[in-house]
């Protein structure tokens, strides 16, 4: 009995503690299920807040892509506003300065025409940063000579140096390759920019560049670059500033050199992109040396050699050269002497006088025309005066273009005098006539004129001049006129289409901003209205210098684009490239009208095909650079289309904005500016991140690529059946 009472207390005393397990289990469950719900709540919380962030974030991106925009319309704006006017300025000064003035007159004249051209320098370098800020600057690739862009460089500051009283001078590695392949406008930026920034911080003294050949690595050349200056120098603690835009080091209301304070900055971005880079050394004091290297890709062309058609009669030749600046001798002494010639050197007149006394041969001499004690123009005389030296050959150079009147010159017998800093070629020149006894004129020679006026009897051309604004009107058609053409003017672009109607022109020359119709509503109207073998290349004539102006162009139905101002040298190059395209003819293949159906459904337009003559003169007719260029592309043309259609499936905007960008880098040598038209809007979608209209764009893009392909693999097998027959 007392067993079966143990038995039910000690269940009844499990029952309990059972009760009392599940009743804490509950309270547990009930503790936990409150936590997940608090949890949840402020996962919901969490959710909303990261909700209202992304809004917030969204609605800045839009507002900042939106600023972007308006910040980018409003400096396309400027610019066109300022070149409008500057065309205006720079073609009359142009055409002023090739007519008969007197010597003040050209001066004020080609006063005027530099002033306008620093002017638009600035606006260009202000459009420039707006590029580097958008990602948007790009290289062109094209063949060219580094020691011509450096050469072309030093003439462009010349006249300021000279103004200043210093001397300019350069050298270079006779190693450099003789052309090579990258943007050879860019690199000559960069060398003005640093060649000014030497000019205007140097008071006294001199300014020298030089290049040399770094290496040949992966079938390039890697070049150094160096500006060196004996100016005022930089403190080390304001050097890391430099390359900043709008930073200078001197900025106060009363610092005595000008300028926006982006050179420096532009510069940077501009050697980076071309794979290389830029510093500094300075000791306060005692001058600057700004140093840059870059990657240009090898060519096929020769390497650089000296002349060896004058070598016969240089060889052994001994020449004086008098020069109080050491750099300006050792140049002379380099150049002469890698002529098989025997220089030897003075630093001033009364020791070369002593030499000729005593009767040490020469057989040329060069003078500097402003040394101290004696110049170079009271040696000339002495030297006239010595006995038998009355039919040496002078040589005077000068930092002023002259430095003589042409009776004393002819009087005195100066074979020639040369402006510093003097081109390697044109010293050579005038040497070798100088040894050869040819008969000196008497004078320099005058600035050669832009014009050609038997241009027009060559190349025959009817041209219709669009443009509403009627200084730019007169520019341009006394341009055309100095060509030898008669242009026809129409002042919107309903007056051109009614032109048309009347005559067949050859030219177009058509600004963008008219009223009534502007440019690219004439051109769509006139693609529309006569079938390509019909109607008249069309010519973007505008102040919009911006890469997106010209696919905006290129997709209403133009085939070139000039910026304004426009220069003599660029119009005339795009009359030849009308009159190579009409001798040529149409393509048979593009029978649509281009622009009829908008960019992104125009794969078979004539803009996107291969233009054998235009990729010629992008590589200044190098048929071997071209066919090497075309085996590349056929290379990676299927990795370039896969990365972008993979982008576009993938709706990766950041690998889409790449991928198009490096496609459109790969066809811009190959004269189809539709096709590159296409990849920019790609990356320009990508960039935004607007992926809409990305894979109708994509597709276009693709069957472009296929016929591009096509056409070099058929511009290869005709190269090389020509080269078995």
């Amino acid at each position: 009995m007392a067993r079966k009472v143990d038995d039910r207390k000690t269940r009844s005393a499990e029952a309990e503690m059972l009760r009392s397990q599940v009743t804490a289990m509950e309270e547990l469950l009930h503790v936990s299920e409150r936590a997940v719900l608090e949890q949840a709540e402020m996962l919901e919380e969490r959710e909303r807040r990261l909700e209202a962030v992304n809004e917030a974030l969204k609605v800045e991106k839009d507002a900042a892509l939106a600023a972007s925009r308006a910040k980018a319309t409003f400096l396309a704006n400027m610019s066109h506003e300022i070149r409008t006017p500057l065309n205006a300025v720079i073609g009359m000064t142009t055409l002023l300065l090739d007519t008969a003035l007197d010597a003040r007159q050209r001066e004020y004249a080609a006063t005027i025409r530099a002033s306008s051209e620093h002017l638009l320098g600035l606006i260009s370098d202000i459009l420039d940063l707006s590029k580097i800020e958008s990602g948007k600057l790009t290289m062109e690739r094209e063949v060219f000579d580094p020691v011509t862009c450096m050469e072309e460089a030093m003439d462009l500051v010349a006249a300021a140096a000279s103004e200043k009283g210093l001397e300019l001078a350069y050298l270079f590695d006779p190693n450099l390759p003789q052309s090579a392949l990258g943007d050879s406008g860019r690199l000559r930026q960069v060398l003005v920019n640093l060649l000014n920034n030497a000019v205007k911080f140097t008071s006294s003294g001199e300014v020298v560049a030089s290049v040399d050949l770094v290496g040949s690595p992966g079938g390039g050349h890697e070049l150094h670059f160096s500006i060196r200056d004996t100016g005022r120098g930089i403190p080390p603690d304001q050097q890391d500033r430099l390359f900043k835009p709008f930073d200078q080091l001197d900025s106060s209301p009363t610092r005595a050199h000008g300028g926006t304070g982006l050179g420096l900055a532009i510069s940077r971005n501009v050697v980076e992109l071309m794979g290389g880079r830029v510093w500094v050394e300075s000791v306060p004091g005692r001058g600057s040396t700004f140093h840059f290297t870059v990657f240009l890709a090898a060519t096929k062309g020769p390497r650089r050699v000296t002349v060896s058609r004058v070598k016969t009669h240089l060889t052994g030749a001994h020449v004086l050269i008098v020069d109080d600046n050491v750099t300006n001798r050792r140049i002379l002494e380099q150049y002469t002497a890698s002529w098989g010639m025997v220089p030897r050197a003075a630093e001033a007149g009364p020791q070369a006088l002593a030499w000729l006394c005593r009767g040490d041969p020469f057989d040329l001499a060069i003078f500097d025309y402003l040394m101290p004690v004696m110049d170079g123009l009271e040696l000339a005389r002495q030297v006239r005066s010595l006995p038998g030296r009355s039919e040496l050959p002078i040589l005077l150079l000068s930092s002023v273009s002259r430095p003589v009147a042409g009776a004393e010159q002819a009087r005195l017998r100066i074979a020639a005098c040369l402006t510093k800093p003097i081109r390697r070629s044109l010293l050579l020149d005038a040497v070798s006539s100088a040894i050869g006894f040819q008969p000196a004129t008497g004078q320099t020679a005058c600035e050669k004129s832009p014009f050609d006026p038997e241009m027009a009897s060559r190349i025959p051309l009817r041209i219709l001049v669009v443009e509403d604004n009627q200084v730019n009107q007169a520019v341009i058609v006394s341009f055309l006129a100095r060509l030898g053409y008669r242009a026809d003017v129409a002042g919107t672009g309903r007056e051109a289409i009614d032109a048309l109607e009347g005559a067949r022109y050859d030219l177009v020359l058509m600004d963008l901003q008219m009223p009534e119709m502007d440019g690219l509503a004439a051109t769509r109207e006139i693609c529309r209205r006569w079938a390509r073998d019909s109607r008249p290349r069309i010519v973007a004539m505008t102040a919009a210098a911006s890469l997106e102006d010209r696919c905006v162009c290129f997709e209403a139905g133009m085939v070139d684009f000039i910026s304004k101002p426009v220069t003599v040298a660029v119009l005339v190059k795009a009359l030849k490239r009308t009159a190579r395209a009409l001798a040529t003819g149409p393509d048979d293949a593009a029978t649509s009208p281009a622009g009829a159906s908008g960019l992104a459904g125009r794969p078979g337009g004539l803009e996107d095909r291969f233009d054998l003559a235009a990729a010629l003169e992008g590589v200044e007719g190098d048929g071997e650079l071209l066919q090497v260029l075309a085996r590349s592309l056929l290379d990676r043309a299927e990795e370039l289309v896969s990365a972008l259609r993979r982008a576009v499936d993938e709706q990766d905007r950041v690998a889409l904005a790449r991928a198009a960008h490096k496609l459109r880098g790969s066809v811009t040598s190959f004269g189809v500016p539709g096709l590159a038209a296409k990849a920019l809007r790609l990356e320009q979608l990508g960039a935004e991140g607007e992926l809409a209209d990305a894979s109708v764009l994509c597709r276009a893009l693709e069957d472009g690529m296929q016929a591009l392909c096509d056409a070099l693999r058929r511009f290869l097998e005709d190269e090389k059946a020509a080269a078995r027959s």
